[in-house]
């Protein structure tokens, strides 16, 4: 009887552990689509090498 309980126990484990991963999982995507579609939407920036240290980076705005 004690080696049934404990499979139970393991099975119901799993299976709690499987829908928090699914959430966790479900949450994150959504966060993704988001980000890539915000990402998808803002106007492409043209970079500006900086002579000095010669990385590329975005024009500064003056104002």
């Amino acid at each position: 009887m004690g080696a049934f309980l404990t499979f139970v126990g393991v099975v119901v484990a799993i299976f709690l552990w499987w829908r928090r991963f699914n959430r966790t999982h479900t949450t994150v995507m959504s966060a993704l689509k988001r980000a890539e579609t915000s990402l998808q939407k803002r106007a492409p920036q043209t970079l500006e090498k900086d002579p000095k240290t010669g990385v590329y980076r975005a024009p500064r705005r003056e104002g």
